[in-house]
């Protein structure tokens, strides 16, 4: 343990000194693409596919018009290997699963026309083909808004973010094997909390609608204790998106308020088992981040969109984001970072897998805690497919942020053309 944090400590040091002295963009490579996997013809993703690290990769995805009116959730295996299909009701909609628990239990909704949601859980196994829904039975005066898989010290379980009959929102958890729910938040009318949540561990973070400020926040709920959300956004930002966790860390998408609504990323970082004062990491120009992610390691992947249009997956490996200073809480919020040393993956009009990218599907259940990032892509062909590309390990990182602290490096990637599921090296 000593070992990785010297090792952590150096790296860090050398990328702050590094990327403060620099002032040339660099140009980062080709991804190496380590799975793909071309959907039928006519198909295209209708949520981001979550990385489901050994039980394989999910996607929603659409039948081909005019062949059905359900809808299909795939799991692909190792590799991309051996694909499996939940087909929905005739007339329902399927919701993608947002994230993996580390023992494979993963959650979907099922949308009736009415609008009712009907939670499934499904348990993933190394064997397990096809896997089965196994309904959950929910108090009737609960609609279901969203649902996550989690591991946590009482076990593996699913939370999900429901409303009341008032309209008032709330959380709770329910045991796959038991049905027994155990409330997480009980509605109260100070606080809305908004869908895009995410559970790691005993930490849910999300972002909620304080009604009486009005303003939006970011709230963590430690499970394992009895204290209720703890905001961690500043007045100095504003959230908006999927926030993303891990045991130690906290990011989220969002806005500074006063500067022409200045898009950036808020990282925020345990210190002696609490939460210090948050980081503000802006976004180059005028680009806007979408769904940060954060593995374990804590390697960040984003989606961000310029007005053009043009979407960018871009990259901060842990150690960047380790360097940075710690304020404890209650301190005043450090302001903004300057000369983030953005890189970018990916964009959409680059040559990629030998055709060129229209657009991409990204979510913060993305990431894996192997260093890879797996996303939706479509072509400008027409043809769509899912990849899984591995993000810069450190020692490759290190140049890039040299020589990128104030603008993003570009990826011209000329991968192999996607006909297959074969791992590619890029």
């Amino acid at each position: 343990m000593q070992n990785r944090t010297s090792r952590v400590s150096t790296r860090a040091l050398a990328i702050a000194a590094i990327a403060l002295a620099a002032a040339s963009v660099a140009h980062a490579g080709t991804p190496t693409i380590l799975s793909f996997y071309n959907l039928p013809p006519g198909t295209t993703s209708t949520h981001a596919p979550v990385n489901a690290g050994p039980f394989g990769i999910i996607v929603a995805v659409n039948e081909p018009s005019g062949v059905t009116s359900s809808n299909n959730l795939t799991q692909l295996g190792l590799a991309f290997s051996s694909p499996t299909v939940h087909t929905s009701a005739p007339g329902h909609t399927l919701l993608a699963p947002t994230s993996v628990s580390p023992t494979g239990l993963t959650a979907f909704l099922e949308i009736s026309p009415a609008g009712d949601t009907t939670p499934f859980s499904l348990i993933l196994t190394t064997g397990a083909s096809p896997p089965i829904p196994l309904p959950l039975l929910l108090p009737a005066v609960q609609r279901v808004r969203e649902a996550a898989a989690r591991s946590s010290t009482t076990g593996g379980n699913i939370v999900y973010l429901f409303a009341d009959a008032s309209g008032a929102t709330g959380l709770s958890s329910i045991n796959p094997a038991t049905g027994v729910i155990a409330p997480i938040f009980v509605p109260t009318p100070s606080l809305t909390l908004q869908t895009g949540f995410a559970a790691n561990g005993d930490s849910i973070a999300l972002r909620a609608i304080n009604n009486t400020t009005g303003r939006a926040e970011l709230h963590v709920i430690d499970t394992s204790t009895s204290a209720g959300p703890v905001n961690l956004a500043p007045a100095s930002f504003t959230p908006t998106g999927r926030p993303s966790l891990n045991p130690n860390q906290v990011v989220s998408a969002g806005e500074i308020p006063g500067t022409a609504l200045k898009k950036a990323v808020l990282h925020v970082r345990k210190q002696g088992g609490d939460y210090s004062e948050p980081v503000i990491l802006p976004l180059p120009g005028t680009l806007t981040s979408l769904s940060p992610a954060l593995n374990t390691r804590g390697d960040l992947v984003t989606l961000a969109t310029a007005p053009s249009g043009t979407q960018s997956l871009l990259f901060l490996p842990a150690e960047y984001l380790l360097s940075l200073p710690l304020s404890p809480a209650g301190t005043p919020t450090p302001p903004p970072i300057e000369n983030v040393p953005w890189q970018t993956l990916l964009s959409t009009g680059d040559l990629f897998a030998g055709s060129t990218l229209s657009s991409i599907l990204w979510d913060s259940g993305g990431i894996g805690d192997d260093g890879s990032a797996t996303f939706a892509a479509t072509f400008t062909s027409g043809q769509s497919a899912i990849y899984t590309i591995a993000i810069p390990e450190p020692s490759a990182a290190l140049p890039l942020l040299a020589a990128a602290p104030l603008l993003i490096s570009r990826r011209r990637p000329t991968s192999p053309s996607p006909t297959g599921r074969t791992p590619t090296a890029g």
